[in-house]
């Protein structure tokens, strides 16, 4: 889990589950509230989350199986040049 995450520069994010939910154990879509209190998002295969970019969000550890989603951030304003990795 990468402490703190937020989607810097975009307007809105969509996490969709892409996986069977019974097929993995962990992966926890979990977002947290303005008062920084966890909210663990239960779905399902084909559930889709969209949220401000800037909440804090992260998915909790794997212990079993294979995860897979379909992130999109969708973008108002100017080209964001800026690099999240570095």
């Amino acid at each position: 889990m990468t402490v703190g995450h937020i989607d810097t520069g975009s307007a809105l994010s969509m996490s969709m589950l892409l996986s069977h939910a019974h097929a993995v154990e962990g992966g926890k879509l979990m977002t947290w509230s303005d008062e920084g209190l966890r909210v663990e998002h239960a779905m399902e295969r084909g559930d889709a989350l969209l949220f401000e970019s800037e909440t804090m969000h992260n998915v909790s550890p794997i212990t079993r199986g294979e995860r897979f989603s379909l992130v999109v951030e969708l973008w108002q304003g100017p080209t964001n040049e800026t690099n999240r990795y570095t």
